[in-house]
């Protein structure tokens, strides 16, 4: 799964923190990210929450680094305000 590797990287996630956080073995985690396994729902579930609490904690913190230096995020600020 291409796509879970990436949001893992994305939320700044080694595959150790997002397994330890999901309540999952790395290695079974590795497998399903190289598709060597089906991912079964309830880790899909556990693994999608993890990554988005993630990716949500790191686009605070992006937007409180950038609220301080006075730069308008423009992903997150509409434009004209």
């Amino acid at each position: 799964m291409d796509d879970l590797k990436t949001l893992r990287s994305l939320a700044g996630l080694t595959q150790h923190k997002a397994a330890r956080a999901a309540g999952i073995a790395r290695s079974r985690l590795s497998e399903i990210e190289c598709g060597d396994v089906v991912i079964a729902p309830e880790e899909e579930s556990r693994l999608r929450r993890v990554l988005l609490r993630a990716i949500e904690t790191r686009a605070a913190q992006i937007e409180g680094a950038l609220s301080a230096t006075g730069i308008a995020n423009p992903l997150i600020t509409p434009p004209g305000r």
